[in-house]
């Protein structure tokens, strides 16, 4: 009866960590259409939409009241790309022009900004009176100072395919499509060049290299969502990644796997809750603390592992020095074993789904799923 009581035990702590995960809530269906951006201002989400007849419509959704309304259908284009906010006021990447709308104004009056005739705007970034602008036609990022009666164009870097950007402090952070990097340009400099500063993560058993598609950032920590590329080679997976950039040597690691391919276009973060906007018009909602609660495997020793679960390979981190390592199964069995060091990968593919042990020298261990 004992080895039952443990198996029992073991199936029970299987269950428990099974169905204790955090839960990808959706929030907003949509209205029809595509959204082609989304942003926070305040308690409400932006969302412009394009939809089939050309035109494009502006939705607000209060996140506190979960109210979506309509907040302006005419002067817009299936072509309006993404939106910045500066005070109450709202900025639009339209095409070849910059406009901005006072959203406080019954009449939400489009003024025109910029216009450039040879570029085609696209993401939109502020950083104090200076708006920056990515050029997706020619793969070049500039700036122009808002308040300047007729503003002219600054270029900052070229031969860039910009994903996302975001601003921490004076620092621009991007990401660029194709590339598993997070750049950073510090924007004081007189001569503004871009460095990498995070290199994302890549399964190493795969040769594919996902490009990100969008993050957001909280005291420090960089969220990112990227696609990743499933074992048959047809499928994506979308995951979201955390990196805190305040390291010294900053490390990614899974944060969150949504599992299938969402087609998330923007993300943003209200207290403890990231928001993300769906192109076909979903917008869900993720807990941050649930999901640090359920996710972090560490014990006393600060050894970690990560992610978890997992269904292709787990990362160590927190040794000093290689160590030997057993994976055992529920009934005490060894299925894997080997040596690894700081924060190198251990395959467990082959392993079926389920809970399992790893044990390193030393009476060390740390229960993980492999799904």
């Amino acid at each position: 009866m004992k080895r039952n009581y443990i198996v029992i035990t073991f199936i029970a702590l299987f269950f428990n960590l099974q169905y204790s995960t955090a839960q990808l809530t959706e929030i907003y269906s949509g209205e029809g259409g595509t959204i082609k951006s989304a942003v926070l201002k305040d308690k409400d989400i932006y969302l412009m939409r394009g939809i089939a007849s050309n035109e494009g419509i502006i939705y607000k959704y209060d996140i506190t009241e979960s109210l979506a309304s309509e907040f302006k259908n005419s002067g817009l284009s299936l072509l309006d790309n993404d939106i910045a906010f500066k005070g109450n006021n709202m900025y639009l990447a339209k095409s070849k022009t910059i406009v901005k709308m006072d959203i406080t104004d019954p009449n939400k009056e489009l003024i025109t900004v910029y216009t450039n005739d040879s570029v085609l705007t696209d993401e939109l970034v502020f950083n104090g009176n200076d708006l920056y602008i990515e050029d997706y036609l020619n793969k070049k990022l500039f700036k122009i100072d808002v308040t300047d009666s007729n503003p002219t164009s600054v270029e900052i870097v070229n031969d860039v395919n910009i994903t996302d950007m975001l601003f921490i402090e004076d620092e621009l952070y991007i990401t660029i499509k194709g590339k598993n990097k997070i750049f950073k340009i510090d924007v004081n400099n007189a001569s503004p060049t871009m460095v990498e500063a995070v290199t994302l993560y890549t399964d190493p058993s795969s040769n594919y290299i996902s490009s990100p598609r969008t993050f957001t950032h909280k005291d420090g920590v960089i969220y990112l969502l990227q696609d990743n590329k499933k074992e048959n080679g047809d499928e994506y997976e979308c995951v979201i990644y955390k990196v805190d950039i305040t390291e010294a040597n900053p490390t990614v690691t899974e944060f969150y796997n949504l599992g299938k391919s969402y087609g998330i276009n923007d993300m943003f973060i209200d207290g403890d809750d990231i928001y993300l906007s769906e192109v076909e018009g979903i917008i869900f909602k993720l807990s941050i603390s649930e999901v640090l609660s359920t996710n972090t495997f560490e014990n006393k020793e600060g050894i970690k592992l990560y992610p978890n679960p997992s269904a292709n390979n787990i990362k160590i981190s927190g040794i000093q020095e290689t160590k030997s390592y057993r994976i055992c199964n529920l009934l005490g069995a060894t299925v894997l074993e080997g040596e690894v060091s700081q924060n190198q990968y251990i395959n467990i593919k082959s392993l079926e789904k389920g809970l399992y042990i790893i044990k390193f020298e030393g009476s060390i261990s740390i229960k993980f799923m492999k799904k």
